[in-house]
């Protein structure tokens, strides 16, 4: 695999170039250093993302409208992200969201309630903090729990 240059483009982001037709995108050690979020989230047929060490920033945007048909998304071992903010109306379709070795992840976003759509999600090697931010414990949620849009045996 190639890397992905990331210097600022005169013409915008570097992942602006891809096509508009794209269904599955696989973006593996590009370590951009800017949120790819704002030009994938106009892919208008992406069904499946996959983001492995493909983002070094530290805020993520998912904006309203954005994924309109985004089924699939699965982000790992992206060490500096502390924020993801899910706007309302954002990926209305998702189905399956794979968080792992997040470990500088905050909180899950307040966005993930609008989601009414998740079937499944899948916490893996997080972090202590945003496991006891989400642990059912009695019945009753953690702060990030959202009894709408969750199931406590989606959590893996």
């Amino acid at each position: 695999m190639g890397r992905i240059e990331d210097e600022p483009h005169p013409n915008g982001h570097v992942l602006k170039f891809l096509p508009s037709n794209i269904v599955k995108l696989t973006l593996v050690d590009c370590e951009l250093s800017q949120d790819p979020m704002a030009v994938l989230e106009k892919l208008c047929h992406l069904r499946i993302l996959h983001l492995k060490e493909a983002y070094i920033g530290s805020k993520m945007v998912c904006s309203a409208n954005g994924f309109p048909k985004l089924d699939c998304l699965h982000m790992w071992c992206l060490p500096q992200l502390k924020e993801w903010v899910i706007e309302e109306g954002a990926m209305p379709c998702l189905r399956d969201l794979k968080l792992q070795s997040l470990n500088s992840l905050r909180m899950l976003p307040e966005g993930l309630r609008y989601i009414t759509t998740l079937q499944e999600l899948n916490l893996i090697g997080m972090s202590l903090s945003l496991k006891e931010r989400i642990k059912v414990i009695d019945g009753r949620g953690g702060k990030d729990f959202y009894p709408s849009t969750f199931n406590p045996s989606t959590f893996n």
